[in-house]
């Protein structure tokens, strides 16, 4: 009796080993169909990968439904219609494929092809994600309730449990929060120099841009418990620029400019990384490099060119940067008011320009240095008992042509509020005001153009 009940057992045994294996091979069958029509999709041949899919549909593949909602969602190889990319997106979330969770929660976050924005679905959706353990879905529902929107109220404890169950998913911008808010003690979070690096050496790893130029920080000051470093200061810096961080590009950029913190000094690999910073859209640098091609600099080995610092002008001003479009505007200045070969001439002004003027009381001659913005006046005034003074080095403003000195040290000794001297660097003429109003002009000598020392 027990021999045939022990047969019965293993006989049951080896039937639902053998279910449960016919149904692990269907979908490994299907998983390799999904896979052939990827490659179909990939190489742009949507209708062929359409046909697979739909097969797997039929026979119940989760990521297959979800594959064919994006092609009706984006109208690749089929009329774009999302009420249709929704119905196959939610029949693969219905099977447990969690990124068409994120995939409608998206759609109603943002609103996409006459689909109304809606708060509350939107956040049903991303739910659904995060239960079926989804990090991008976690991590969404964890900003809402940091931020207190989208119909979820403010509340620090829910917000940091989501987004430290995102980082332990793996979502390296969940870890990267997680270890600004130990770094700076926020949303009920105590400021913890080990768990800050914790995380945010973990997001590094995970490839967050922001947090690998942060331990390249770290690194190199020596800060949140770690011995200063310059070698993993840079390699976290590169890592940042290579994942196209602005910041981080303009960083090196500038090491190599300078030729700091282990860069070898580059000029040519300096404006390199300053043009890619500026292309992600880092206004610091887009501002640099308007101003660079409109003035030239020795230094960077740049002739100036209007046309090129109008490009990046009109970037910076798109971004709303006050500084390009102040540029801007001087630039088109120069081409309405003087023409396109006179804006040229006006702005390609030698580095630098000597200026001699004669009066009454004897002679001045200021040399200008216009890549450094710095003036140096020799006084000649025999009458006032001065015999060739060398005054200290001051810096000036060039507006278009004219350098303008202001001198606040007179002033005051003259009770007034300003007074300026003004050169013309292309006829020399020299203007002078007290408080605003012009006190003088002189016919004053360029007595030399030079781009050497």
């Amino acid at each position: 009796m027990k021999i045939k009940l022990i047969i019965h057992w293993v006989i049951s045994i080896f039937v639902i080993l053998g279910f449960l294996t016919s149904f692990v091979n269907a979908d490994t069958q299907l998983d390799t169909k999904w896979t052939k029509a990827r490659d179909l999709y990939n190489a742009k041949e949507y209708k062929s990968a359409l046909k697979i899919w739909k097969e797997n549909v039929d026979q119940g593949h989760p990521k297959s439904n979800h594959s064919i909602g994006w092609l009706y969602r984006k109208g690749y190889g089929v009329e774009r219609d999302l009420n249709k990319a929704i119905q196959y997106y939610e029949k693969a979330l219905s099977l447990g494929y969690a990124n068409s969770g994120n995939a409608l929660g998206y759609i109603y976050e943002n609103g996409e092809a006459g689909i109304k924005k809606d708060n509350k679905k939107m956040i049903n959706y991303y739910l659904k994600a995060a239960e079926l353990g989804n990090a991008w879905g976690t991590l969404r529902i964890g900003e809402f309730y940091r931020d207190g929107n989208k119909g979820l109220e403010q509340n620090d404890s829910k917000a940091i449990s989501y987004l430290k169950k995102a980082a332990e998913l793996g979502n390296a911008k969940a870890n990267a929060l997680i270890g600004s808010y130990y770094d700076f003690g926020e949303y009920g979070l105590e400021q913890n120099d080990s768990k800050t690096v914790s995380y945010i050496k973990k997001a590094a790893e995970l490839g967050d841009a922001w947090a690998n130029l942060r331990m390249s920080e770290f690194y190199s000051d020596g800060k949140k418990g770690l011995k200063q470093n310059d070698s993993k200061a840079i390699n976290y810096l590169k890592k940042a620029a290579e994942l196209g961080y602005g910041k981080a590009n303009a960083r090196i950029g500038l090491f190599y400019r300078d030729g700091k913190k282990g860069f070898e000094k580059d000029i040519g690999k300096a404006l390199t990384y300053t043009k890619k910073a500026a292309e992600l859209n880092y206004q610091p640098d887009i501002v640099y490099l308007g101003r660079l091609y409109m003035e030239g600099s020795y230094r960077d080995r740049v002739e100036p060119n209007l046309n090129e610092a109008e490009k990046w002008l009109l970037k910076g001003q798109e971004l709303g940067n006050k500084e390009s479009k102040k540029l801007l505007k001087r630039l088109r200045n120069y081409r309405e008011v003087y023409g396109e070969s006179a804006a040229e001439k006006l702005i390609k002004l030698p580095r630098f320009i000597t200026v001699h003027c004669v009066n009454e009381f004897g002679s001045t001659t200021t040399k200008y240095d216009n890549v450094y913005r710095k003036s140096v006046a020799t006084v000649n005034m025999p009458s006032m008992g001065v015999y060739n003074q060398v005054k200290e080095p001051r810096t000036y403003l060039l507006k278009g042509y004219v350098a303008e000195t202001s001198y606040p040290e007179l002033a005051k000794d003259f009770g007034l509020q300003s007074k300026v001297t003004k050169h013309n660097l292309l006829t020399g003429e020299e203007t002078r005001l007290e408080n605003g109003k012009v006190k003088a002009q002189e016919k004053c000598k360029i007595s030399e153009y030079s781009n050497t020392l």
